[in-house]
């Protein structure tokens, strides 16, 4: 059963409010999900770099939004080791160890 399913008195978004409800694992990558996964630091460093100029930026954009072809191409391009690794431990509710910086 979905997890907004399980506590319904918890959901409060007014329907005219909510278009669509679209499942996309890892939707928030490279920031996080608290409970599911945790913030990316490699690759928030990676867009931090890539911010400060125009030319890094239009770089970043060609390749990590313009240049995949779904949410799963993102996906597959982060890599499942990643993603595998950005997982939230059940009890703490973030990952262990990611060389936070």
């Amino acid at each position: 059963m979905p997890i907004i399913r399980q506590d319904p008195d918890q959901n409060c978004l007014p329907v005219f409010l909510v278009d669509a409800i679209v499942k996309a694992p890892c939707g928030a990558h490279p920031t996080a999900c608290y409970g599911f996964y945790d913030y990316d630091p490699g690759h928030l460093n990676l867009y931090r770099k890539a911010a400060g100029a125009e030319d890094t930026w239009k770089a970043y954009l060609d390749e990590w939004v313009y240049g995949v072809e779904s949410h799963e191409a993102y996906l597959e391009k982060i890599g499942s080791g990643i993603l595998h690794a950005l997982k939230a431990d059940p009890v703490l509710g973030y990952a262990r160890g990611l060389g936070r910086k």
